[in-house]
């Protein structure tokens, strides 16, 4: 299993993402959405090249709401949104990093979001140009969830792009399994919308020694855009096995999603 950022306590921690560094609180103790995971940080460094800044963003399962305060860091106005027991964590996090929000322009509201319930979707959120989701699409049989959640969030971001044709969606998260991958596929497809592979990201973790700090070793990023329209029942870069990842190398993708 892929190694969050996480002690065994609630914590203030500062992280380092895309040169803003950020105070955030952790509460392991909330679970999966309580920690920081790595693919907040590949997001991240994939949008820093986009221009959101003036943009309208929604964050879906924020957790620690890290990627989307970055992002309002660097002008975006920002919505994060969770289940009701995340909210005060967002919130606390959102004031912990006020000054940041400030001096880059941008600014930051929490709304409470269940996925699959078109009726309680935010106003707030439905108005955003920009979805973004960073490992949102953990399963069951992988112990961090005790229900599979893919098809309420795909009939969520459905509901969201189908609003506004400009709309698009990022999905970032770590390949654990090619056969749910390609189930993830699928369900995207069975709402009708249309996903392309934006991003696969190779990479070990290291951790670290008194010259080199801990973090990612990138072994191979590769970028395909709007060419890479999935076809078939999978990606276009075959990964090892969830097995075969842990403690060696691991695969990241991005995934971007709009409106048919």
């Amino acid at each position: 299993m892929d190694a969050p950022f996480v002690g065994s306590v609630e914590m203030l921690r500062s992280f380092t993402i895309c040169n803003v560094q950020l105070n955030i609180r952790l509460s392991p103790n909330l679970g999966n959405g309580g920690l920081v995971w790595p693919s907040t940080f590949f997001l991240a460094e994939y949008l820093q090249h986009l221009p959101i800044c003036g943009l309208s963003i929604a964050e879906l399962g924020a957790g620690t709401g890290l990627l989307g305060i970055w992002a309002a860091t660097r002008g975006a106005n920002v919505v994060l949104t969770d289940v009701a027991e995340l909210l005060p964590l967002l919130k606390d996090n959102v004031c912990l990093n006020m000054d940041q929000i400030s001096k880059g322009g941008g600014t930051v509201r929490v709304e409470a979001l269940c996925w699959g319930d078109k009726s309680e979707i935010p106003v707030s959120v439905m108005d955003c140009s920009l979805i973004l989701g960073s490992d949102l699409v953990h399963w069951i049989g992988f112990g961090l969830f005790d229900e599979d959640t893919r098809t309420l969030l795909c009939q969520t971001i459905c509901t969201l792009l189908r609003e506004c044709s400009g709309k698009k969606t990022y999905l970032c998260h770590e390949i654990r399994s090619q056969q749910r991958e390609a189930q993830l596929v699928h369900m995207i497809r069975d709402t009708g919308l249309c996903v392309h592979q934006e991003r696969m990201i190779t990479y070990t973790w290291s951790d670290g020694d008194e010259a080199q700090p801990s973090g990612f070793v990138y072994s191979d990023v590769t970028d395909f855009g709007q060419c890479s329209k999935i076809s078939g029942d999978g990606l276009c870069l075959t990964t090892q096995s969830s097995t075969e990842l842990d403690g060696e190398k691991r695969n990241v993708v991005i995934l971007a999603l709009s409106s048919a």
